[in-house]
């Protein structure tokens, strides 16, 4: 049978190190699995748990490695930028491959992601999460490796074609009676980590529209949805 190729972590770095700094607070246990990350949604659980068998910390079944204690107990400490890079430049090596880390361009580094099969916000999350866990390596690297830009380079900013040659983009405003435009009001639905419920009210009707959101959801992202509706309505 064909191995799976694991693909690149896309998780938040700081949810990803915040799991290994909750595991040496509390303890190690040989099987990682959903009762020991009760904290995290299920989106998150499941991007950690991909990053953590990425670095080849636990195999497919969670069984934790030697590889993981190790790098959990060095968290905090003065080891941890040398473990880390134990972890970190070998699970790399078959994405970035011969790419001079030092001199290289943003661009040319999107393109060794993009060749892995990443594409649109999964690359673009995987690239951020790549660059904040280099830094953590304590190692040189290209002084052009900004994240400013990187939706453009990854192509996020390619705007959908117009509806009928003259759509307007809309933009989102902030709710009435829901305060900062977030609802706490329970719906039976999953907030996913890194997003929010944002109820839009609707003029004449006594309801309103509920959209899950990405906290950090670009103008471009945004520009999708309203492509999307403006689809459906015709």
């Amino acid at each position: 049978m064909a191995e799976t190729k694991q693909l690149p972590p896309y998780a938040p770095w700081p949810t990803f190190v915040g799991f290994l700094d909750s595991l040496k607070n509390t303890a190690i246990p040989s099987r990682i699995d959903p009762s020991v990350m009760t904290k995290m949604s299920g989106t998150a659980r499941s991007q950690v748990r991909g990053a953590l068998i990425f670095f080849d910390l636990i195999d497919d079944n969670g069984t934790v490695f030697e590889s993981m204690r190790s790098l959990v107990r060095a968290y905090g400490t003065d080891e941890w930028a040398m473990r880390w890079k134990r972890s970190f430049a070998p699970s790399y090596a078959s994405i970035v491959g011969d790419l001079d880390i030092e001199t290289a361009s943003l661009k040319q580094l999107v393109d060794r992601f993009r060749e892995a099969g990443l594409s649109g916000s999964v690359l673009r999350k995987a690239i951020r999460f790549y660059l904040d866990a280099l830094k953590a390596t304590g190692e040189a690297f290209s002084p052009h490796f900004k994240t400013r830009g990187l939706s453009v380079i990854a192509g996020d900013r390619r705007l959908p074609p117009k509806a009928n040659g003259s759509a307007k983009i809309a933009t989102p405003s902030t709710p009435v009676g829901v305060a900062g435009g977030v609802s706490t009001a329970p719906t039976g639905l999953e907030i996913p980590q890194g997003a929010r419920r944002v109820d839009l009210p609707l003029k004449d009707r006594n309801y309103s529209v509920t959209l899950i959101i990405p906290s950090d959801m670009t103008f471009v992202e945004w520009t999708l949805i309203d492509t999307y509706m403006r689809a459906f309505i015709a």
